[in-house]
């Protein structure tokens, strides 16, 4: 599992798609077994944003490639974004939204 500063990516992974836990207690209030949503799912997750750099189009970009070559079914992003880009045609998302969506993959987009 990748390292990341914040953990709410991880922890949604998990969620969507964690494997099976066996003997999990929480806060000695409840015992037993624990998994993600969907075992069977593939979670694939690309850092796009880089401090002191932004969230480059061609970094992101290449995340929606790469997303199409590992054969995921959905694809969810969620960048942070200045609002009022109405621009689509100069939008990265827009571009590989699209691109991907032409593929079958659903695409589902946060802004933070």
């Amino acid at each position: 599992m990748p390292r990341e500063d914040m953990v709410y990516v991880t922890h949604i992974a998990t969620t969507a798609a964690g494997r099976q836990i066996s003997s999990s207690v929480y806060y000695d209030l409840a015992n037993g077994t624990t998994q993600g949503g969907s075992l069977a799912s593939r979670i694939a997750m690309c850092r796009v944003c880089l401090a002191g750099h932004g969230c480059l189009g061609y970094a992101i970009l290449k995340a929606f490639e790469d997303t199409i070559s590992y054969g995921v079914d959905i694809l969810s992003i969620s960048i942070a974004s200045e609002p009022g880009e109405t621009v689509f045609t100069n939008n990265p998302i827009a571009i590989g939204a699209f691109n991907v969506v032409e593929q079958g993959i659903i695409v589902v987009c946060c802004r933070k």
